[in-house]
């Protein structure tokens, strides 16, 4: 099991890219850095919204990196009509051994914070 990652984004700071809190990229719904809309970010490295909260939340998974390139990938050579990424729900799985784990959306001390 890892934990305690950070996104790699210095270069990005550096070249003077915004980031949220957690140090990720901030981008809009099509993927597009808020400092350069001519640059777009995806992965671990940009900023996720929580699909709940509506809040910045650090999701560095996979299966969201993998729908955000979907997302680039047709606006960026328009092979469709202009696509969207607006939220995530956070869902994760797996197996040791005999344990089975998994989380998906809020867990319980962020959900009573909203109530």
């Amino acid at each position: 099991m890892a934990t305690g990652y950070v996104p790699n984004t210095e270069i990005a700071i550096e070249a003077g890219f915004e980031v949220n809190r957690y140090r990720m990229i901030r981008v809009d719904s099509y993927m597009r850095t808020v400092t350069d809309p001519d640059v777009f970010a995806v992965g671990d490295c940009t900023q996720k919204i929580d699909f709940v909260t509506r809040r910045s939340v650090p999701v560095m998974v996979a299966s969201t990196a993998i729908t955000e390139a979907r997302v680039v990938g047709a606006n960026l050579y328009e092979l469709s009509t202009v696509r969207t990424f607006l939220r995530t729900i956070a869902i994760f799985s797996t197996k040791v051994g005999t344990l089975a784990i998994g989380s998906a959306g809020l867990i319980e001390e962020e959900a009573k914070k909203r109530i």
